[in-house]
């Protein structure tokens, strides 16, 4: 029996999510190299999840899901995403010291609604270097 393939589909939400983080960490931290270093780390354990997407345990909440959560960890972030068929759609990166549950919740009630962009998180979420002159 072959090895299930998955489709890698990331949601709008989540590229606004990696803006802003990718935005705050090089203009309000001043850490423009830790900004990149997040980036790459972030796409890296995408891609390495990719191919056993639903080899890990699902995220358990007290509400029930249509598709069950999965949880990346990337430095102090999680990437969430579910597994939809073939296709593992990532959702949201959010801040691991936040409230992330209600977040969470609120995905449940469809603010995540609306058509899944193509893969560009990487080029769309790499901050723009300001020159100095």
């Amino acid at each position: 029996m072959g090895k299930k393939r998955y489709e890698l589909r990331v949601l709008p939400l989540f590229e606004e999510d990696m803006s802003e983080i990718a935005d705050y960490i090089p203009y309000r931290l001043q850490n423009p190299i830790a900004a990149d270093a997040l980036v790459d780390a972030v796409e890296k354990a995408i891609y390495e999840r990719l191919p056993n997407a639903e080899s890990f345990e699902p995220y358990i909440s007290s509400r029930e899901h249509r598709y069950p959560y999965y949880r990346i960890q990337v430095k102090n972030f999680t990437v969430f995403y579910v597994v939809i068929d073939n296709v593992m759609e990532v959702r949201r990166i959010l801040y691991s010291r936040r409230d992330w549950k209600n977040q969470i919740s609120a995905m449940r009630r469809g603010s995540v609604r609306g058509p899944p962009s193509a893969i560009s998180f990487p080029a769309a979420a790499r901050p723009q270097r300001r020159r100095r002159g």
